[in-house]
């Protein structure tokens, strides 16, 4: 069960679509699905050293109800006072199967 006082948090659901242009060179555009209340945990950092510097990826755990049709292919948007944040959904579990809340794993894009 997801009580509604955990869900504290706003997250916007993107979706891609692609397009080609005039030099037939494939270019995403993410639209936003719907926004959603959430509750956000911060559960790992991790460091790799990728091209002579450090990375540092940032995962989260999220929380939200139940929503058809979410699935990997799909980012989040987090904004957080005057930062935005996207994310690439890793996981997306529906918990105990009964369609109430979905647990996502979300890593930070670095852009």
């Amino acid at each position: 069960m997801l009580r509604a006082g955990s869900l504290r948090e706003s997250i916007t659901l993107q979706s891609v679509s692609y397009t080609i242009d005039d030099y037939h060179e494939q270019s995403a555009t993410w639209a936003d699905v719907a926004t959603v209340k959430a509750s956000v945990v911060p559960v790992a950092t991790s460091e790799a050293i990728a091209a002579q510097r450090p990375e540092v990826q940032q995962v989260l755990r999220i929380a939200i109800r139940y929503r058809d049709g979410l699935t990997v292919k799909n980012r989040i948007k987090h904004v957080q006072g005057s930062s935005t944040r996207y994310y690439e959904i890793l996981s997306i579990t529906n918990r105990g199967l009964r369609d109430r809340v979905l647990d996502i794993e979300a890593a930070y894009l670095q852009e």
